[in-house]
């Protein structure tokens, strides 16, 4: 979709958010117009950002609306983003969720108290979670992907009409292309391979812009696999069955291993710490009790159910 289409009020930031929407409708059966009608319905409310360099993100709040073309509904969709590396510490967190307006409604900038406890962001006041991630203080990857086939639906007919209403836009934008248009809004270029070719050649990376870094980790808050699940495309290679090396959490000089992720990612994700914090946590134990504890000792891959609930 050709770049000269774009409004000429846009900024930079909202010139990308454009373009990523644009993209994210490729490939749908749209008519003339239609595809503009729904880039153009994607409002940039708020957004307070600061960048470290040209190549990396420091801090992202943004908060985007897309309206409906057909509707007076509209979907919100809010993503906080935090990194900093520096001296001998690093973090890294981020929270995308969304908010499915079926009536006319001021914005809703009320998220969570703390931005910093991004597990709990997106949780009331009408707000969903589409994924969430964060490093806690010994380098242990948190994470999960709760959104569900339900969820993605309800804003797929919300926004876009019935898939079964014949040939109107609801028949003819997928959920594909819906899940990519909830990143796209706040800038987030993601693309979900279809096929084992398209996944080869990174099909299913976050690419461009800056957010380019976001996904990152052994189980990103964003999963290409469980988004293809709840779209209904058929599982490619890998799926389910992804694997890494892993640490070994009693000897620094010990083999790697291999094992299988066979997570469900709509539950809490745990791995294990860095190496160069476990003998800490064996001097700091204070007993001799050698079975693993889920907050020092969490295997890589091993899901720990969030006992406050999603």
């Amino acid at each position: 979709m050709p770049s000269e289409y774009e409004p000429a009020y846009l900024d930079e930031y909202a010139r990308m958010i454009y373009d990523r929407v644009a993209e994210a409708l490729k490939g749908e059966n749209l008519r003339d117009g239609e595809w503009k009608a729904i880039a153009d319905g994607v409002s940039l409310v708020g957004r307070d950002i600061s960048e470290v360099d040209e190549m990396r993100l420091g801090h992202a709040d943004v908060l985007t609306r897309i309206h409906s073309p057909n509707f007076a509904h509209a979907v919100d969709v809010h993503l906080f983003y935090s990194s900093h590396i520096g001296g001998f510490s690093s973090s890294l967190m981020y929270a995308l969720g969304f908010r499915v307006l079926t009536t006319p409604a001021p914005p809703q900038r009320q998220y969570l108290p703390k931005h910093q406890e991004v597990d709990k962001m997106h949780t009331a006041r009408g707000w969903q979670q589409f994924g969430w991630f964060f490093i806690d203080e010994r380098e242990s990857e948190h994470s999960a992907c709760p959104i569900l086939r339900t969820d993605l639906q309800r804003v797929h007919d919300v926004l876009f009409g019935a898939a079964d209403s014949g040939s109107g836009l609801g028949a003819r934008v997928g959920l594909r292309a819906t899940t990519r248009l909830l990143l796209a809004s706040v800038g987030i270029k993601y693309t979900i391979a279809t096929t084992d070719e398209e996944k080869s050649r990174g099909d299913d990376e976050q690419t461009g812009g800056m957010f380019r870094h976001l996904l990152g980790g052994e189980k990103p808050g964003i999963s290409a696999s469980h988004l293809r699940k709840i779209c209904g495309i058929a599982s490619l290679k890998g799926d389910g069955e992804s694997f890494w090396l892993v640490r070994q959490i009693w000897s620094l000089t010990g083999p790697l291993a291999r094992v299988p992720d066979m997570a469900d990612l709509t539950k809490v994700q745990v791995t294990a710490p860095e190496e160069y914090f476990e003998d800490d946590y064996d001097d700091d134990s204070g007993d001799d009790d050698d079975e693993m504890d889920e907050g020092d000792y969490a295997s890589r891959g091993v899901t720990f159910l969030d006992s406050g609930g999603m």
